[in-house]
């Protein structure tokens, strides 16, 4: 059994396991093909494209991130975070609230709340523990960096607006699932329900697509 998400062979083999137990992911990988795998980094690095990506467009995130990424001259440690000022992450585009959480997470590290560097030998819930325990950072901030820098392969981002409006589409429900009814959709995808949101993505896109007539 997969458990882990790291290479495209594997995307290929959880989403036709998945695909064998859901008809309606079936259909997703029918009409869709197979999701992207799009791997993120680990570390400091993933997290902090992850934070800047919160409540934004793909595109605005990023721009950011590359705006970012200049900045710190891809120097991804603590020491060059703490070094940059807050006018110069502003003019970036980040907002003082990610600024803030940027802060809190190096504290975090710092002072040895946050062990980014343990995260491949603890558990799926104690990553969350840690990561929630830090102002600014939610359910969906861990849960997207489980799924995308960690690779993790049974994690989904019940809170996600774009799956909760695909799953809604795809199952035909009356309406918009909200997080706790997600949480229990999520369950017929056990042990790949982060596949599942990946074919949910995939599916939102292409019945945005669809409905509008114009590319994603």
């Amino acid at each position: 059994m997969v458990e882990k998400i790291q290479t495209e062979k594997d995307i290929q083999r959880a989403s036709d396991a998945l695909a064998s137990q859901c008809s309606h992911m079936q259909r997703v990988l029918k009409t869709c093909g197979y999701p992207p795998l799009r791997l993120r980094p680990t570390g400091l690095e993933g997290l902090v494209h992850i934070i800047i990506a919160q409540q934004l467009s793909v595109a605005s995130a990023k721009a950011i991130s590359e705006r970012v990424e200049v900045l710190l001259d891809r120097q991804w440690d603590c020491q060059k975070l703490t070094t940059t000022s807050d006018n110069d992450f502003r003019a970036a585009g980040l907002s003082k609230t990610k600024i803030r959480t940027l802060r809190a997470v190096i504290e975090a590290i710092q002072s040895g709340h946050l062990e980014l560097d343990q995260f491949e030998n603890m558990s799926t819930e104690a990553i969350i523990q840690q990561l929630t325990a830090i102002k600014g950072i939610g359910p969906w901030t861990a849960q997207i960096y489980l799924i995308f820098s960690l690779g993790r392969c049974d994690v989904f981002a019940s809170g996600d607006l774009a799956l909760q409006i695909a799953t809604q589409n795809l199952l035909k429900l009356e309406s918009r699932p909200t997080m706790i009814q997600m949480e229990e959709i999520a369950q017929q995808w056990y042990p790949f329900k982060s596949i599942a949101a990946r074919f949910l993505w995939l599916w939102y896109r292409v019945d945005k697509q669809a409905s509008t007539g114009l590319p994603i």
